[in-house]
């Protein structure tokens, strides 16, 4: 507790005048985590387009967060601020050569006002490829169906008449500023977690049926299996286990007031919020193993002395004191925490989208 100031003292070094902070002791800090929220949320954002478009679509993207950075309040909102062009292309690297991510004919001496547009253009444009991309699915059931299935683009057009916007796909005539919409891409990384829990439990056809009952809504086990493509045999069990792990929810329509099952509809659908629920548990379980197995190989008898031992002042100025053997044990040692780590990291990533980011209605 306690507030969080600092003052600026002038001080003079070498021929130049510098300001140069000094945090006063008598004061409390604290850390700021919303703002590490948000960066954190801003570079995921950025890998997203990376890994669906290519690096010059990341880079706008980049450009745009950074230059709307100062509105960014929490990871509650449903939006950035608007920012028009020229101020995106104030915040790309000069070293940046967007011409590299697009196909046509001269485009490498195409003005860079051309080519930012033309990037916005694509991020604002709405994605019907996504369900089938392997990075994410489609919309969400129920209010997501009624978009044709397809994901909300990363960035909408703001209207300069009455300050509403015009979900992109177009040209952007009449609209010169764009915000990032949050709630979309939030949920394109959900749904990208979600696509790889499913794909590494039950199998690339448990992904497919999914990824269209995310896209196009609620439908029946006859309807599904023509659409997916699988044999009503298989389609069955798969979506008993899904069904089973709360991946997939079932709603029952009856067509009397008797409620008889021979004369009552069920209908599938995927609710994204209860099914990043499940895997958010079962991440969090996956975690606490990490750690717990990092802790246990490190408490090992043999390698816990051989630890010790490595701190200590003479070996760690020479290394030579220990023995091949010790070496060697060491350096399995270190391989085996560094891929821990590499999965921890990944782990923690996805933790982080699924208990972080809110499920936003735009």
């Amino acid at each position: 507790k306690g507030s969080e100031s600092s003052k600026t003292s002038n001080s003079v070094k070498g021929k130049g005048r510098e300001r140069v902070p000094t945090i006063d002791e008598a004061v409390w800090l604290r850390v700021n985590f919303t703002a590490f929220n948000i960066q954190i949320r801003n570079s995921l954002i950025e890998e997203a387009a990376r890994a669906r478009y290519n690096e010059g679509a990341a880079a706008v993207m980049r450009a745009i967060l950074i230059g709307t950075e100062e509105s960014q309040l929490s990871l509650s909102d449903l939006r950035t601020e608007s920012i028009n062009s020229h101020s995106i292309m104030q915040e790309i690297q000069e070293d940046r050569d967007l011409s590299v991510g697009l196909a046509g004919k001269n485009i490498s001496a195409s003005p860079m006002s051309s080519l930012l547009k033309e990037y916005i253009h694509i991020l604002s444009g709405s994605d019907a490829s996504w369900a089938a991309a392997s990075n994410g699915g489609g919309t969400s059931a129920g209010a997501g169906a009624s978009q044709g299935g397809m994901a909300k683009p990363f960035l909408t057009y703001s209207s300069s008449s009455d300050g509403t916007t015009t979900v992109g796909g177009g040209t952007g005539s009449g609209s010169s500023k764009v915000h990032v919409e949050f709630a979309g891409v939030y949920r394109r990384l959900k749904q990208a977690v979600l696509d790889g829990y499913v794909r590494e439990r039950w199998g690339l056809l448990a992904v497919r049926v999914v990824r269209i009952l995310l896209s196009m809504g609620k439908m029946d086990e006859k309807q599904l299996a023509k659409v997916a493509m699988i044999s009503p045999d298989d389609v069955r069990p798969l979506i008993s286990v899904l069904s089973l792990s709360s991946i997939v929810s079932l709603q029952e329509v009856p067509k009397g007031k008797d409620f008889m099952p021979s004369r009552t509809s069920y209908f599938w659908y995927v609710d994204l919020a209860r099914a990043t629920k499940v895997v958010l548990e079962t991440l969090l379980k996956t975690m606490a193993n990490i750690m717990e197995r990092k802790a246990a190989e490190s408490e090992m008898p043999v390698l816990k002395t051989l630890l010790e031992a490595r701190n200590r002042t003479d070996v760690a100025e020479d290394e030579s004191l220990l023995t091949i053997p010790e070496k060697q044990l060491l350096q399995r040692w270190e391989e085996k925490m560094m891929k821990f780590n590499v999965l921890e990291t990944r782990v923690d990533e996805a933790i982080f989208i699924l208990r972080e980011l809110p499920l936003l209605d735009a």
